[in-house]
């Protein structure tokens, strides 16, 4: 019996004896008197202290800045419990847990408790631990940020199991705890109705535009926008990498210059405090929304998120330009995410029980709808305070990501271009098993939902025999086409009237707009751009329709790939035509969609301005060569205008599907 008991206890503690080697050189400690605990944190850690006004200590911020860790860090939070409660009864009288599952241990005498991941105990946090002090209560929560990783590195784990290990009490020095101080006296019963509002940053101004972020090139950090440059390995939210998401805010630095760490932020109108959770503290840093009753009887909430201190309190009522915190210190980026949207509580937008996503306070990405389309959803902050007397929260001159500035002259006005998409109805296929099918490497990510696109009905197909190989290698070409009628796509630009001269590039019949449509340079062949969560490369020889190369999208379980081409659109355009050799196979069985491929065109920003021409795991035509074609209409006033051609392929977990593309054109047809 004690031998089981010796070895059972040995299996709790080991990974902290494992993890708590002897302070060095390398390693800090950290003391709060106040509260009467220390630990050890990393010496090339950044450490950051915090005021949280509701309840009276200090909060700890130990940002990881080795390579290994990445964008990841601890919080420790003190909540006070000056009746010295047990730490079940704390969590559930004082903090609200109605029930709760964890492990309850010991660290260096220490009553603690650690929470199972995604429970409410633990929140969004990757670990966390809550210690019994001497009247208080320290929660350690270990969060994972924007690394390419939903899960935190090996070494940030052993760096916060150390922090963890090394937890000790020391005698308190009993001080007055901080308590708010409102910049509004006496406090008003509610808020003022109002449409008046301001920067959060008060009088300092603002920008969205950073050279730098995650140790990567950042050009813009807009709402809506979608940022090619993020990491997208492995899949994050909703089964997508991060390239493919939309900001469903702005993330707002200072314009000067100066690192944005500490500057103080305040409420862009009257408003209350809809929701603020001190023990919520791993974004990184806090979440603080207000709620904002306007003359015309509606309510908008602003979001501030990765806040360092706090000043406010749940339901205190606030004025426009009172403090409500300061910007949390992350190295290289700190900033401000600033979120306008009409609604609190995100549950019907966001699934609740994900590893990436809260409810009350968001994620601050969307996918696949802008933002803006949600009913009643999110808000352009940037346009809304704008014209509500405020100032520009980006510098002038910033195109909106969703209408982007016409290249012409500086007094030109913008235009506004709203892609309509047609809803084309899918005629029922009955699946066949294929024959056969391409496969890559496995992964273990776990799908979600695909969404289920209009099917592409009007193919032509090529009677040129199917190839496969694993080597350089040229099929023949289709000795003859069956022509069928081509699907127009429309974008219902707005109807402009211009008196300019001709002016060039002009619009030449034909005109092709790509280069390198055959993929003929290889792996990373310019000026194709490929996004891949896998790692071989999306262009290769694995089965061509002419030539040594085509793009191969897919053939592996939980694939997120997608090839891009840049084009100016010449003056005088009146639609584009597309075309395009493929060739599906897939394993799916079942009459349902769980594969699919999308052809679209985007502005600068990467922000879809026409319909999607889909393939799904349902086409027709399937283990044959076939040649496709799209015509999109509408173009005649995007004279000079950049955009891009997007081809994007999506699987689920379960049975395999590819699709390989060649000889893919954009030809222009000109205004008569």
């Amino acid at each position: 019996m004690i031998k089981q008991l010796v070895t059972l206890l040995g299996a709790v503690l080991l990974p902290f004896f494992a993890a708590a080697p002897a302070q060095s050189e390398a390693w800090l400690t950290y003391q709060d008197t106040t509260a009467g605990f220390t630990f050890e944190y990393p010496g090339n850690a950044q450490l950051s202290r915090e005021q949280e006004a509701s309840q009276g200590y200090t909060s700890v911020y130990v940002a990881l800045t080795a390579a290994e860790t990445g964008y990841q860090g601890y919080a420790v939070t003190v909540f006070a419990n000056p009746d010295d409660l047990p730490l079940s009864r704390f969590l559930i009288e004082r903090r609200g847990f109605a029930a709760f599952g964890g492990q309850d241990l010991h660290v260096n005498a220490v009553a603690a408790l650690r929470a199972v991941q995604g429970t409410t105990l633990a929140g969004a946090d990757a670990e966390t631990y809550w210690l019994q002090g001497d009247r208080v209560v320290v929660r350690i929560g270990l969060y994972a940020g924007n690394d390419g990783s939903i899960n935190p590195s090996l070494a940030a784990r052993e760096a916060f199991d150390r922090a963890v290990s090394s937890f000790h009490l020391i005698p308190r020095v009993v001080a007055t705890p901080l308590t708010p101080t409102p910049e509004v006296t006496p406090q008003p019963d509610r808020p003022e109705l109002t449409d008046e509002f301001i920067s959060p940053y008060g009088t300092i101004s603002t920008t969205t535009q950073y050279n730098e972020q995650w140790n990567i090139s950042t050009s813009d950090t807009r709402y809506g926008v979608r940022n090619f440059s993020l990491p997208g390995l492995p899949r994050k939210c909703w089964n997508v990498t991060w390239p493919r998401m939309l900001h469903s805010g702005i993330d707002l630095y200072r314009l000067d210059g100066l690192d944005a760490a500490n500057t103080t932020l305040v409420a862009v109108a009257d408003g209350s405090v809809a929701y603020y959770d001190p023990g919520y503290a791993s974004y990184p840093g806090r979440v603080v929304i207000l709620s904002h009753p306007l003359s015309d009887g509606r309510v908008l909430y602003s979001m501030y998120a990765h806040l360092g201190s706090v000043l406010v309190t749940q339901g205190q009522i606030v004025a426009r330009g009172q403090s409500i915190g300061t910007v949390l210190s992350q190295p290289g980026d700190s900033h401000l995410h600033f979120e306008l949207r009409w609604f609190l509580d995100g549950s019907w937008i966001y699934p609740s029980s994900t590893s990436c996503n809260g409810i009350v306070y968001g994620r601050g990405y969307t996918y696949l709808t802008h933002p803006d389309d949600f009913y009643q959803g999110y808000v352009d902050p940037d346009a809304f305070i704008q014209a509500r007397g405020g100032p520009p929260l980006t510098p002038i001159g910033l195109p909106d990501p969703r209408q982007p500035a016409l290249n012409v002259l500086a007094f030109s006005e913008d235009l506004n271009i709203a892609a309509q998409p047609q809803v084309i109805d899918a005629v029922p296929i009955t699946p066949k098993p294929a024959p056969f099918d391409l496969s890559g490497p496995a992964t273990s990510d776990i799908s979600a939902t695909v969404k289920i696109p209009p099917a592409l009905i009007i193919t032509e197909v090529i009677t040129a025999p199917v190839q496969f190989s694993n080597v350089i290698s040229a099929s023949a070409l289709a000795p003859s086409l069956i022509n069928t009628d081509t699907l127009t796509y429309t974008t219902y630009l707005p109807l402009l009237v211009r008196n300019y001269p001709r002016q060039e590039p002009a619009c030449v019949e034909g005109q092709e707009l790509l280069s390198n449509g055959g993929f003929e340079g290889g792996p990373g062949s310019a000026p194709w751009v490929q996004l891949t969560n896998g790692t071989s490369d999306v262009i290769n020889n694995t089965q061509v329709y002419s030539g040594a190369y085509s793009v191969w999208l897919d053939g592996r379980n939980t694939a997120d790939e997608e090839v891009l081409q840049a084009f100016i659109v010449p003056y005088y355009t009146e639609a584009l035509t597309l075309t395009f050799k493929r060739l599906l196979t897939t394993q799916e069985t079942e009459p349902l969609v769980y594969d699919h491929f999308e052809w679209v065109l985007e502005n600068q920003v990467g922000n879809e301005v026409s319909p999607q021409v889909t393939l799904s795991n349902l086409s027709p035509n399937r283990n044959v060569w076939a040649v496709e074609t799209a015509i999109f209409a509408g173009f005649q006033d995007w004279g000079n205008r950049r955009l891009r051609l997007s081809v994007k392929g999506m699987t689920d977990s379960n049975l395999l599907t590819s699709l390989f593309m060649d000889e893919v054109s954009l030809q222009t047809r000109c205004v008569p």
